[in-house]
């Protein structure tokens, strides 16, 4: 007895081979994703130890040289740690902090009180003009006296993942109290405030006055 033994034909075939083909590229294409995340992972974590180390470095070098009003920049490249590959810049710079002016604190103050005022039952308080005088000089000497005490600590790791640059930027912060405990005080003491051993009249409200007219106010 013969069987009827049918096998596949040319188109079947051809089907079938063209969804192989389909399948292996794409299993290429995931293969050659995966093997470029592991590469950018392993850079990614090569930089982040090497830029730990080189923020330490960065940040007792300066140390040593003390804080000043220049700017501190090096860079180089980590062939001691084997990695040439890996290139490193470190920055510090002083801080520039706002110098807050007589209209900012006003408006702070009368969107502050509208809050916890809304009535309008303490607009008209004295204590609050006297207050101001106070603040608004003080809060510029410690503007001044903060930037003076604070250094940024920037250290920049660069490499190239294949062909493609990539960096990555650490930023701390360094301060030296040398500043506060030197700070100058100004001649004529701060406007708004009785100077240095003098005797205000018996009418002058006192510091505390303001404070609780500034309190009143927020």
């Amino acid at each position: 007895m013969v069987r009827d033994q049918r096998g596949f034909t040319l188109l079947e075939v051809l089907i079938a081979i063209a969804i192989l083909a389909v399948s292996l590229v794409y299993l290429n294409d995931v293969k050659g994703q995966t093997v470029i995340m592991v590469e950018e992972s392993k850079n990614l974590t090569v930089a982040v130890q090497l830029a730990r180390g080189k923020l330490l470095d960065c940040e007792n070098d300066y140390l040593e040289k003390g804080f000043r009003e220049d700017e501190y920049e090096r860079e180089g490249k980590f062939d001691e740690e084997g990695h040439e590959d890996f290139f490193w810049e470190c920055h510090v710079y002083k801080p520039e902090f706002p110098q807050p002016s007589d209209g900012d604190i006003a408006e702070g103050m009368e969107s502050a009180n509208e809050m916890r005022d809304p009535q309008g039952l303490n607009q008209n308080n004295p204590m609050a003009d006297i207050g101001m005088g106070m603040l608004v000089p003080a809060m510029q000497i410690i503007s001044d006296i903060v930037a003076d005490s604070i250094r940024e600590v920037v250290v920049i790791v660069r490499w190239k993942n294949g062909e493609v640059p990539d960096s990555l930027r650490v930023v701390t912060h360094l301060t030296d109290t040398t500043a506060v405990l030197n700070a100058p005080i100004p001649s004529g003491g701060i406007p708004g405030l009785p100077s240095s051993g003098a005797t205000p009249p018996a009418d002058t409200p006192s510091i505390f006055d303001a404070a609780g007219a500034l309190g009143g106010a927020f």
